[in-house]
């Protein structure tokens, strides 16, 4: 919970401390899909196809004995045809990171880095070690560099995040 609290103090009043001229990307669906040890997949969505901010979100149900795969995916659906962003993402990973924020009960091992080695967040491995319910925290943070230089570094402090959210949601898990 103290993750959680950190998390919601970091998003407040967030602005941007540089000055990059490259326009925002509207995301308006971000898809997890998990695959279990069995090779099992599944799909979870978080998805405000208006953009009005009336999200339509999945609740993702996990078993306590599993380790799950996890493969995330941002897209734009008020593009005609729908636009997905991740390839994006990837292209310019050394400005993006994915942060997934979770309850005490669940570990989250990021298995994807951008050119220098530093997190980028959309493959992750996801274990649980106990039975409970809470809600996790998604967000993708567009970190360009300011002045020249990078403001992605390792260990980013949670409360002093540069950059600006491209989005930041929430899902329902519940543990079994």
């Amino acid at each position: 919970m103290l993750l959680m609290t950190l998390f919601a103090i970091a998003c407040s009043g967030v602005k941007d401390p540089h000055s990059h001229d490259a326009e925002e990307e509207v995301i308006t669906r971000v898809v997890l899909t998990l695959s279990d040890s069995t090779g099992t997949l599944q799909e979870f969505t978080w998805t405000d196809p208006e953009n009005d901010g009336d999200p339509v979100v999945d609740e993702l149900v996990f078993s306590l004995s599993e380790t799950y795969d996890v493969e995330l995916s941002f897209w734009n659906d008020l593009s005609d045809p729908s636009e997905e962003i991740t390839p994006e993402i990837i292209d310019e990973a050394e400005e993006h990171q994915v942060f997934t924020l979770v309850p005490d009960f669940m570990a989250v091992q990021v298995m994807d880095f951008d050119g220098n080695g530093l997190d980028l967040g959309l493959e992750q491995e996801w274990t649980f070690s106990a039975v409970g319910s809470d809600t996790i925290s998604i967000g993708l943070r567009h970190m360009p560099d300011q002045d020249g230089e990078p403001v992605k570094t390792e260990g980013l402090d949670v409360d002093n995040l540069p950059g600006e959210w491209d989005t930041l949601v929430d899902f329902a898990i519940t543990v079994e």
